[in-house]
């Protein structure tokens, strides 16, 4: 069965990494972006499963 991929957008470095260190660990597969704009790109690139974003990014907002 294949992994869950789970795209995560975060632009404070310390989150982003915790996260997604956190969730490999548990058996994901995560795309990390610091903003909006990178996001977006990578959704449209990748398809992931799942996106976890942050509402207040630079570029684009979580909300947009």
């Amino acid at each position: 069965m294949a992994e869950t991929h789970v795209l995560f957008v975060e632009d404070d470095d310390d989150i982003r990494e915790a996260t997604q260190l956190a969730l490999e660990r548990v058996g994901f597969t995560v795309t990390a972006m610091p903003d909006g704009l990178s996001g977006l790109e990578a959704f449209r690139a990748d398809r992931p499963d799942i996106a976890l974003l942050d509402v207040m990014v630079p570029g684009l907002d979580g909300v947009s």
